[in-house]
């Protein structure tokens, strides 16, 4: 009987992989009709922080690091 490998012996010893987890959609109320005169819904609202994933700022980034203003590459 041939014996396991290392990595086949700790690929079995993982646990499943789970399903890609989803976002919550936000759930909007209606505004009452009492209230709706006195709240803008359009209006602007500060942003005290934003929260961005790592993925995100990666490919933002990458288009600037293959071109430069000076023409060559980082």
């Amino acid at each position: 009987m041939a014996a396991t490998s290392m990595a086949a012996a700790l690929a079995a010893s993982l646990p499943a992989p789970s399903s890609v987890a989803v976002a919550p959609t936000p759930t909007y109320e209606a505004i009452p009709a009492s209230m709706a005169k006195v709240i803008d819904i359009e209006a602007d609202i500060p942003l005290s922080s934003v929260q961005l994933d790592g993925l995100v700022c990666f490919q933002c980034l990458m288009p600037m690091k293959k071109f430069s203003h000076s023409g060559r590459r980082l």
